[in-house]
């Protein structure tokens, strides 16, 4: 399980009323009982390794601060609702109800009920007026949100679509993290590589200027996102064996396959 965390050496003083105050090296107040940790008003895990230099009043020591994801990984997921398309119902699968990327998340978090919400050639547009208002009936503890690989290949069609996608997410994310509880896990997929599919690669398009316009919807998938306090799954940077495994594509050379399917599940359930 990987895990992100921020270390810093520091100072353990103990007090006169016994409680922990963990000064930093310029003196200033690291941790404490209401202290702004800099967790941004999450919790965070403390852990502590003392020198064996210490004495009785005073000891060296290693504070890191464990992600919260560890904690959301103990936390009971009682409803997930996927917005999505048509991957989310596991198209490129014999068995989308046990082969799909959505039910083996599901799994992998233990949740009680799942919602999915997936449409087949949905955009992100349609999902605004036909997906999103059953969000807030169910009122979840998770969401994914992968939906992005169909408002990217009607670029075709209309080059200014980026600008039409980007405040339609916003708009999406802003609504979900303002109406739905504050503690709601938003997870949200960008776009893998899609240069190394040969579907694509058949069209003509070259490899060099694919990248660079995923690159850019990347980009502004990643600013939304943070901005909006959400989780990002970063397929582009996490997924760049695609290429090496054609296993991953199902046989109509779009769709991810059952293999496909299991590692987008493990990607979406390393970033929870």
């Amino acid at each position: 399980m990987t895990t992100s965390t921020t270390v810093s050496t520091s100072t353990l003083l103990t007090t006169t009323d016994r409680n922990l105050v963990v000064y930093g090296t310029a003196g200033g107040v690291f941790w404490a009982a209401g202290v702004n940790n800099g967790g941004s008003g999450r919790p965070y895990c403390l852990r502590i390794s003392h020198s064996p230099n210490s004495n009785q009043n005073r000891m060296a020591t290693t504070i890191s601060y464990d992600s919260i994801r560890q904690r959301n990984r103990l936390r009971k997921v009682n409803k997930y609702v996927c917005i999505g398309a048509s991957d989310a119902l596991g198209y490129g699968t014999s068995n989308p109800s046990k082969d799909g990327w959505v039910p083996l998340f599901s799994s992998l978090i233990s949740a009680k009920q799942v919602i999915n919400l997936g449409q087949p050639g949905s955009t992100l547009h349609e999902a605004m007026r036909q997906q999103l208002p059953k969000v807030f009936y169910h009122r979840p503890d998770i969401i994914t949100i992968w939906l992005v690989v169909n408002d990217f290949g009607e670029q075709v069609n209309d080059i200014s679509i980026l600008n039409s996608y980007k405040t339609d997410l916003d708009s999406m994310l802003f609504q979900l993290r303002t109406k739905l509880d504050r503690n709601t896990r938003i997870l949200v997929g960008n776009i893998p590589d899609l240069s190394q599919l040969d579907t694509l690669n058949s069209c003509g398009i070259p490899k060099f200027l694919l990248k660079f316009v995923i690159k850019r919807w990347n980009n502004a998938i990643k600013h939304i996102v943070k901005n909006n306090h959400c989780d990002l799954v970063d397929f582009y940077s996490h997924w760049k064996e695609l290429g090496e495994h054609p296993e991953y594509i199902s046989s109509d050379g779009f769709h991810p396959s059952k293999e496909g399917y299991r590692k987008i599940a493990q990607l979406f359930y390393q970033h929870y």
